[in-house]
């Protein structure tokens, strides 16, 4: 059992050759909401956040999403403080997706909100 448990450590974090690992692709550039939230300053530029999609705006063409270990320690999409609002021009995801959003905060309506260019699911979503 322990020899799996490095081998499935070294993997995630060295990966294959050629290959890029899970930790390499969310290392850069890659926030929570509330990290964002809190010093949007920081992110001038292209960045990814990582969150759970709370609400939907079809009309809109918008969605909420909140922190994933805000998710995680509440197990709601209705109990974080903070939510970001994202401008999407796709398919709306359901409530309750866990993502990973790219793009850059924007204004909008006189507003700021983050512009999603991509939306990435976690594997078991219905997306």
């Amino acid at each position: 059992m322990r020899i799996f448990l490095v081998f499935v450590l070294v993997y995630f974090c060295f990966g294959l050759p050629g290959k890029s690992t899970l930790a390499e692709e969310n290392a850069v550039d890659t926030v929570g909401v509330d990290r964002l939230m809190k010093n949007p300053g920081n992110y001038t530029h292209s960045v990814r956040v990582a969150g759970v999609v709370s609400q939907v705006f079809d009309e809109r063409g918008m969605f909420g999403m909140i922190d994933l270990e805000e998710f995680r320690r509440c197990g709601k999409v209705t109990c974080s403080l903070l939510m970001l609002p994202v401008s999407w021009q796709g398919p709306m995801p359901d409530v309750g997706s866990q993502v990973l959003i790219s793009g850059k905060i924007g204004e909008a309506e006189g507003r700021r909100l983050f512009i999603a260019d991509k939306i990435d699911f976690a594997k078991g979503n219905p997306q």
